[in-house]
C-alpha cells in the first residue's frame, strides 16, 4: 500500500521516485506490524523488507515512531476512502456518526498487532512522531465529513478533536485486555450520542 499526498509530513517535495522509496517503506511497517507488532518494527527490518536502504529510511522518518505514525495516517486516508465509498444507514448525526466510529473500531479488532503498534508509536516523545501524529486531527475531521457531509460548522474542528480523544482511549483500552471489543464499541457510540444530540447543527 503506498501512501496518499494527505499523509505526506515531509516539508519538501519529493520526486516520483523518493515518493515510491518512502510509500514502500511505510508499506512494510505497516506489514511487520501487522505481523509481529511494535518490536517487530525496527528501522533494519523495514530496510530488508522494503528493499530501501537504512540511510535512505532516515532521510525520511527520524525514528521508527515517526515510520509508524506515518503507517497510522495512511491507514486512517485508506479507511476514509472506504467510509466514502459506502452508503451509511444512520438516519440521525449521531447514528452516522456512531457508524463511522465504529467502522474504525472494527478494523482496529481485525488488526490487534498493527493497532497495538501504532498507539505505542503515537505516546512517542520523538518530535516528528509528534508532529505527525498532529495530523490526526485532520484525520478526524475527514471521518466527521464522511458522517455529517462537507462544510464543517464553526464547532467540527473541536468535536474532531473530543471525538478523536474518546476513540483514542477506546482503542488503547481494547488493544490492552482492558476494555472488551463490545463495551469499545459501547463507549464510541455513548459518546456520539451525547456530542451530536438530535436535533444539533454542526
Amino acid at each position: 500500500m503506498a501512501t496518499s499526498p494527505e499523509t505526506l509530513t515531509l516539508s519538501r517535495r519529493l520526486s516520483p521516485e523518493q515518493a515510491a522509496r518512502r510509500g514502500a517503506a511505510v508499506a512494510a511497517a505497516r506489514r511487520l506490524a501487522r505481523e509481529g507488532g511494535y518490536a517487530a518494527v525496527t528501522m533494519q527490518s523495514v530496510a530488508e523488507r522494503s528493499g530501501v536502504g537504512r540511510a535512505t529510511l532516515y532521510r525520511y522518518f527520524a525514528s521508527k515512531d515517526h515510520l509508524l505514525a506515518e503507517v497510522v495516517l495512511a491507514w486512517g486516508a485508506e479507511l476514509s476512502g472506504e467510509l466514502r465509498g459506502r452508503s451509511l444507514t444512520g438516519v440521525t448525526p449521531a447514528e452516522r456518526v456512531a457508524e463511522v466510529l465504529l467502522h474504525v473500531v472494527g478494523a482496529a479488532r481485525a488488526e490487534p498487532r498493527l493497532t497495538g503498534a501504532v498507539l505505542t508509536a503515537a505516546t512517542s516523545a520523538d518530535p516528528e512522531a509528534v508532529r505527525a501524529g498532529q495530523e490526526l486531527g485532520a484525520v478526524m475531521q475527514r471521518y466527521l465529513d464522511v458522517a455529517l457531509g462537507e462544510g464543517a460548522g464553526p464547532e467540527r474542528g473541536e468535536l474532531a478533536r473530543l471525538v478523536g480523544h474518546v476513540l483514542f482511549s477506546a482503542l488503547v483500552h481494547m488493544t490492552s485486555g482492558r476494555l472488551a471489543p463490545d463495551a469499545a464499541a459501547a463507549a464510541v457510540e455513548a459518546a456520539a450520542r451525547r456530542l451530536f444530540p438530535e436535533g444539533a447543527s454542526r
